[in-house]
């Protein structure tokens, strides 16, 4: 009788999609984010890139991979 309780079938796929991370570009992020570069004389892709490694940190995730 326990066995006919059990699911049937595969189990679910890990959906691929969960390992990426969406980031929505809007105008004034943009422009703030272009200001920041300037005033602090760092690139902005190494401003997102301590800004995702802080939010894996918080979620408990490994770190982004090396660019």
């Amino acid at each position: 009788m326990d066995e006919a309780k059990r699911g049937r079938g595969r189990p679910p796929a890990e959906n691929p999609r969960s390992k990426f991370v969406k980031i929505r570009a809007r105008p004034e992020w943009a422009d703030w984010l272009r200001d920041i570069a300037e005033q602090s004389g760092r690139d902005a892709a190494d401003i997102i890139g301590e800004a995702l490694e802080s939010w894996a940190k918080r979620k408990k995730l490994p770190a982004p991979p090396e660019r």
